[in-house]
């Protein structure tokens, strides 16, 4: 039997949980300051990456919080991604440049990572797909350098993408690495 696609779980069994924050945030560092909005002591968290062909697919659980990419991180190497954020419950809230950051159930983000932002979440359940941006030319034609594109979710396209996402991630506990070129295709294209 083929081996599944490669996944990193983080559930926070092990980690006491004045530390799970502090866990995040570390983690989290070449791609974001990261603070709790609230109590450290109460910030959970849970996360199950998978590397699909060269995507990463996240499943993020975590209490609310803000996000903030800055300059320094886009020269970290990370601004060659872009993610397409679905959330399931909660929502991210803030500014991508001049556009305002206004993501959650009814929102799906394509935000360029390539650009700084600053946003806060509330309690939060996401699947976010990092994708190579060479994977992506035909979005970097049609819609150039904007960091921040929205999709409503009962739009046509925010309605295939969004299945689409959340169809991939039932999909990966039970994939193997040999389909993990096709899944990573069914989302990019």
């Amino acid at each position: 039997m083929p081996p599944g696609i490669p996944a990193l779980v983080f559930d926070g069994s092990a980690v006491a949980r004045e530390h799970h924050f502090e866990v995040f945030h570390e983690s989290t560092a070449p791609l974001f300051d990261t603070a709790p909005l609230g109590d450290v002591g109460s910030f959970r968290l849970a996360t199950t990456d998978y590397l699909v062909d060269d995507l990463v697919v996240s499943r993020l659980r975590y209490e609310p919080q803000t996000l903030r990419r800055t300059e320094a991180h886009l020269d970290g190497g990370t601004s060659e991604w872009v993610t397409v954020q679905v959330y399931l419950e909660g929502n991210l809230t803030g500014r991508a440049d001049d556009r305002p950051i206004d993501l959650g159930p009814q929102r799906i983000g394509i935000v360029d990572m390539a650009q700084p932002f600053a946003a806060w979440g509330a309690q939060t359940d996401a699947i976010w797909v990092a994708v190579p941006r060479s994977r992506l030319t035909h979005l970097n034609d049609r819609y150039g350098d904007h960091p921040l594109r929205t999709l409503h979710r009962s739009s046509p396209r925010g309605l295939v993408l969004g299945a689409a996402v959340e169809r991939l991630w039932r999909q990966l506990p039970d994939a193997d690495v040999e389909d993990a070129a096709d899944l990573a295709a069914g989302i990019v294209e």
